[in-house]
């Protein structure tokens, strides 16, 4: 029953679907032929050869055991890639069977990433065919060819690609090529499809009697061979071998349906009594059977005549498969000929909801949904969508008139090439006018939502989810095995990509989220690490932990924040290990620094302190100094910074800090000093040279000052306080015009402080630009306002009883 589902899934769906069957139909031909032919399709199919992979995964267990006792890294990795890889495989299958193509597709194709393989990238690109992507498929499939040229599983898919794009005659170029490296009933089935599609009929027939003959005249090949006619719009020969299989066995999978559709077709998708008749013993053979109870509740809504009969087949169609847009779009019809207003909204809005953007399916059948829901709208005073919902028909409508044109066109240009192909009806005849012409349920082939589901029993779906568990439990103790083999090679980029896939398949144990903080924080993604390691610790809180090794993650924890800018966060984590952050100087500038920048200023300078009594490498004794200018404690900052450069006088930017400290102890003449000593190790660092102009500027050195921020404004235009200070002088010389210049470059290139624009303010006002001056003034003071607003302080809660 599985197999003969997922036949109808690979049958009755959108056009592309005859060019991929055949890298699926193995499935159904494994089951009828019993063993007679052999299946060379790939494993995408649920019919893998079980004991032998069974019997591969074991062996590379066993590898992988001995190399983990081994203790070797390199041995490890080197035999747990392999395990990994077949246990994503293995997942991606189960993923198949779930139905969850694009889940399986991705997983298999992580497999491929950690190791190659032929036979999983052709599951590949059968699962891309699958899903409508030809062009990844053909992509997959030449990679192959280029290594296995002889492969004639390869062959095939590249024909199913092939066909999918459109590409008939390739096809038959790509199946005959497979049939010649190895003969396959797929790929000869495959070929037989091809040939029709091309008006080789007599080849097609010979290929499709062989095949049926090679299976002592099956059944089930004759539906498969009825199929083939069908598709290619060869419709009289697609009924005899329907009649042929129901013969052999009137309970063969899907003859009646797929008879009584023919049927329709043939009848130009009108209702007749045949199609009645095996639409109807279908849906007798398969009660719950979406396909056919849709297909049957949608012919009796254009007949009409038992509406009642309709519902139900719809409502079963519509458990079956409740995402299928084109059941509630009959069975809102049905309810407009009831005069079941209520229902008719509730039913053609979800048509609406399901079908969402994707309006074109089936030649924008939905497009009857916007006139039948608009017309009733308008009908109860809600003009307003009623309206918008007949644009939304009338756009569709053009869409359609273009889309017929080109049917019609194709259709002339076929007539005599294949004269047993009657052109397909847009409608329904016989539609009631409040619904207007709907396209038939199988028109082209149905929308991509009438695919049936695959529905498994209660059993199966125990089975799967106990696979999907155990599967799950293996992939993250396997990728943990990986990762942490990586990571003892110092390869932590890789370690920390595996042991994330670690987590996203169990949950995580506390060595797991110590391996991802571990190796989060050696590679800079700080925002991992402090997220695992927080994991970490409050798991650890609940049970017994090793209180060291909690101290450690608390440490990269700290440091994480740290690094994130997270100072408050940090400074808390520091605090509960203060013993081994204070041995550690750069983790304990860290902590000053975090202290420094959460308001606990007296605290980081005792840190700091401490920092600056130990021997420090100058790196670190320059970032400890610096605590003190984030202080303001510029006394002992300078101290610092000084003592930083005579232990190490090439140090640079000591000088520089040591002069900004003096300028802010208004010392500016002896900043002039450490200033020129810092140009002589850093020549061309602006901001080096802006502070010596400004401390010349504020020593009454005014003339050297003018002429470095000439040339610094000249060199660094967007340096945005040298050309404050430029204009600002240039005012005071009366060099209005100048002045002006220098200060719309300071406020362009850093508008925010507010002292700027009131120097520009006042420039604009000595050259007369009362205008430009207000608007200056009043960005002023709007600034002024703000800053005031935020330093006042909050008004005390109110008093309660």
């Amino acid at each position: 029953v599985f197999l003969s589902s997922v036949y109808m899934m690979i049958h009755v769906t959108r056009p592309s679907s005859t060019a991929i069957k055949t890298a699926f139909l193995a499935m159904l031909f494994c089951l009828a032929m019993q063993g007679q032919v052999r299946s060379r399709t790939p494993k995408a199919t649920p019919v893998a050869d079980r004991p032998a992979s069974e019997k591969r995964f074991a062996l590379l267990l066993t590898t992988q055991q001995n190399a983990l006792r081994s203790g070797d890294a390199v041995s490890i990795e080197a035999a747990t890639r392999p395990v990994a890889a077949d246990l994503l495989h293995q997942m991606s299958q189960l993923r198949f069977v779930e139905g969850s193509i694009p889940s399986a597709i991705d997983l298999a194709r992580k497999s491929l990433q950690l190791e190659s393989s032929a036979e999983i990238r052709l599951e590949v690109a059968s699962m891309l065919l699958r899903s409508g992507h030809a062009a990844e498929a053909a992509a997959e499939v030449a990679t192959v060819l280029i290594s296995e040229p002889r492969s004639a599983m390869a062959w095939a898919v590249r024909g199913s690609a092939l066909r999918a794009s459109g590409d008939d005659r390739g096809a038959v170029d790509a199946f005959r090529t497979s049939l010649s490296i190895a003969p396959d009933v797929n790929a000869a089935y495959a070929l037989a499809s091809s040939l029709l599609a091309i008006h080789e009929k007599a080849k097609a027939q010979k290929i499709l009697d062989q095949i049926i003959a090679a299976s002592d005249n099956a059944a089930i090949q004759h539906v498969a061979a009825g199929d083939a006619y069908r598709e290619a719009r060869y419709l009289p020969e697609a009924v005899e071998e329907f009649k042929k299989a129901i013969a052999i066995d009137p309970r063969v999978g899907h003859a009646e349906f797929f008879l009584g559709f023919t049927y329709l077709q043939m009848n130009e998708w009108g209702p007749n009594s045949q199609s009645f008749e095996h639409l109807r013993a279908a849906v007798r053979l398969a009660p719950r059977e979406y396909l056919s109870n849709f297909y049957l509740g949608a012919i009796e809504s254009t007949d009409g005549t038992d509406l009642v009969s309709s519902n139900r087949h719809l409502h079963v169609a519509a458990e079956a498969n409740p995402g299928s847009p084109e059941v509630w779009l009959y069975l809102g019809l049905n309810a407009v000929r009831e005069k079941n207003t209520q229902d008719a909204k509730t039913f053609l809005r979800k048509a609406i909801a399901l079908t969402g953007d994707d309006e074109a399916q089936n030649n924008y059948q939905i497009r009857r949904v916007y006139a039948v829901l608009g017309r009733i709208l308008i009908n109860e005073g809600n003009r307003e969508e009623g309206d918008a919902l007949l644009v939304k028909y009338r756009n569709s409508e053009h869409h359609v008139i273009s889309n017929s044109a080109n049917a019609i066109a194709s259709a002339a240009a076929e007539s005599d090439a294949h004269s047993g192909a009657p052109a397909a009806s847009l409608s329904f005849p016989g539609m009631s006018s409040s619904a207007g012409a709907l396209p038939a349920p199988g028109s082209a082939l149905p929308l991509k939502s009438a695919v049936s589901p695959v529905v498994h029993t209660a059993e199966q779906t125990r089975q799967i989810a106990a696979s999907n568990t155990q599967l799950s439990e293996l992939l993250a103790s396997t990728f943990n095995d990986l990762g942490t083999a990586e990571a003892r090679q110092g390869r932590y980029d890789e370690a920390l990509q595996h042991f994330q896939e670690a987590e996203h398949w169990g949950s995580p144990s506390r060595t797991l989220l110590h391996n991802i903080g571990v190796a989060a924080f050696r590679v800079g993604n700080f925002a991992e690490s402090a997220r695992t390691l927080h994991l970490l610790l409050e798991t650890g809180e609940k049970g017994t932990v090793d209180a060291a090794q909690a101290d450690r993650s608390r440490m990269m924890l700290a440091m994480s924040m740290f690094s994130l800018g997270q100072f408050g966060d940090a400074e808390k984590s520091f605090a509960q290990i203060p013993i081994l952050t204070l041995q550690d100087s750069r983790a304990a500038y860290s902590w000053a620094y975090s202290l420094a920048h959460s308001g606990q200023q007296q605290h980081a300078n005792e840190i700091a302190a401490k920092l600056v009594a130990q021997p420090l490498p100058s790196d670190v004794r320059s970032l400890v100094c610096h605590i003190y200018m984030d202080t303001e404690d510029y006394e002992h900052s300078l101290g610092c910074y000084r003592g930083a450069y005579q232990a190490d006088p090439s140090l640079k930017m000591a000088h520089y800090q040591a002069g900004e400290s003096l300028i802010r102890l208004d010392r500016p003449a002896e900043a002039v000093a450490e200033l020129r000593q810092e140009l002589t190790l850093e020549p061309d660092d602006p901001n080096v040279r802006y502070s010596l102009a400004f401390a010349l500027l504020q020593s009454g050195q005014r003339p050297e000052a003018l002429t470095m921020l000439q040339a610094l404004t000249a060199s660094n235009p967007t340096h945005a306080q040298a050309q404050y200070q430029l204009g600002k002088a240039l005012l005071e010389d009366g060099r209005i015009a100048d002045a002006i210049g220098h200060l719309e470059l300071a406020t362009k290139n850093d508008p925010k402080p507010d002292y700027i624009h009131y120097q520009l303010q006042a420039a604009y006002r000595k050259a007369g630009r009362t205008e430009d001056a207000d608007r200056e003034m009043k960005i002023y003071r709007d600034s002024k306002a703000q800053q005031r607003d935020a330093t006042k302080p909050s008004p005390p809660p109110p008093v309660t009883n």
